[in-house]
């Protein structure tokens, strides 16, 4: 009887844990940064530097996307400020900024 009770009590603990993953979890689509956000990427031999400019009027939160691998942090851009992100060369491709 207190084994039964043990284990439904550690199953209830799983599946609230379980359920505060999942309402913590990122979106699955962002918006893209407005067009006031310069953006572009510098290659070197072994990496390649992604970088993003806010030239709006005002501040935002973005992060630069990347194909192929983990995108950069979200970074909050006051305006005239730049972020950037480094990553390997291979496989890694730039695919632009979204807002977060």
């Amino acid at each position: 009887m207190v084994n039964s009770v043990l284990k439904k009590g550690a199953a209830a603990a799983a599946m609230s844990v379980g359920l505060g993953a999942t309402v913590l979890a990122a979106p699955a689509y962002a918006a893209a940064a407005p067009g006031c956000v310069s953006r572009g990427v510098n290659s070197g031999t072994i990496t390649q530097t992604a970088w993003m400019r806010n030239d709006c009027g005002y501040r935002l939160n973005a992060y630069i996307v990347w194909d192929f691998g983990v995108d950069g942090g979200c970074q909050t851009l006051n305006p005239g400020a730049t972020a950037t992100s480094t990553v390997a060369i291979v496989p890694r491709r730039f695919a632009g900024v979204n807002l977060c």
